[in-house]
């Protein structure tokens, strides 16, 4: 007689595990403001975030809009970036 048992991996893990692909992928490819890498959910655990990532040449700000259903559910958040991106390409705007 055997015992079965299901390995489950720990929640950080997994999500150090996405982060970590995340990364990969943004080093892949040359993300800019007009094109940038967008991954919805990054972290697997609150379905309405996303992550952002752009390279710039210089520091900047961003402002975006998120629509809601109705005018009255629009969210605006503001991202201050104080170092340019492409000179640090680990760094990340989480919105």
């Amino acid at each position: 007689m055997s015992i079965q048992y299901t390995v489950i991996s720990h929640l950080l893990d997994a999500q150090f595990a996405a982060e970590e692909a995340m990364l990969a992928q943004c080093a892949k490819g040359t993300y800019t403001l007009e094109k940038p890498y967008v991954k919805l959910n990054p972290y697997g655990i609150a379905p309405l975030t996303a992550l952002v990532y752009f390279q710039t040449a210089s520091p900047c700000s961003v402002e975006i809009c998120v629509r809601g259903k109705e005018a009255a559910g629009d969210s605006l958040v503001l991202c201050k970036l104080h170092r340019a991106l492409s000179a640090h390409p680990g760094a990340l705007c989480r919105l």
